[in-house]
C-alpha cells in the first residue's frame, strides 16, 4: 500500500507547486516511487491461475492495451476542455487512494515452504 500512498500523495502535491523547481522534485519522487512499487507485483498469470491462464491473459493483456490507447485521447479531451493538469493529477490520486483500499482488502500473503534438497 505504500507505494500507491507515496504516489498518492505526490500527485495531490504537484498540484498545489508555486515553481517548476518544486514540480520537478514532487516529479521526481513520483516517478522514483513508481519505480519500486512495481516490484512487489510481479506475479504473473501461472501465479493467480493454472487452468484459465490463457482466457485470463488475453483479457488482462486486451484491458491494458485499452487503457493505454485510451487514457491519452482521455487526458488530451480534459486539456482542451479545461485547460488544466490539476484535474488529471487529483483523478491520478484518487485512483491510487482507491488502490489502497483494493490492495488491503484483496492481496493475500501466502508463506512459500521450499523443500531442502
Amino acid at each position: 500500500g505504500s507505494g500507491f500512498l507515496i504516489t498518492a500523495v505526490c500527485l495531490m502535491m504537484m498540484t498545489t507547486t508555486l515553481n517548476e523547481y518544486s514540480f520537478c522534485f514532487w516529479l521526481s519522487l513520483l516517478e522514483a516511487s513508481l519505480a519500486c512499487h512495481a516490484c512487489g507485483y510481479k506475479a504473473n498469470y501461472m501465479d493467480l491461475t493454472t487452468r484459465h491462464q490463457g482466457i485470463f491473459m488475453g483479457t488482462g493483456n486486451t484491458v491494458a492495451s485499452i487503457c493505454t490507447f485510451g487514457m491519452p485521447l482521455a487526458v488530451a479531451a480534459y486539456l482542451d476542455m479545461f485547460h488544466d493538469w490539476n484535474g488529471i493529477f487529483l483523478a491520478l490520486s484518487a485512483l491510487n487512494f482507491i488502490g489502497i483500499f483494493i490492495n488491503q482488502r484483496v492481496t493475500v500473503v501466502k508463506e512459500l515452504h521450499v523443500a531442502e534438497v
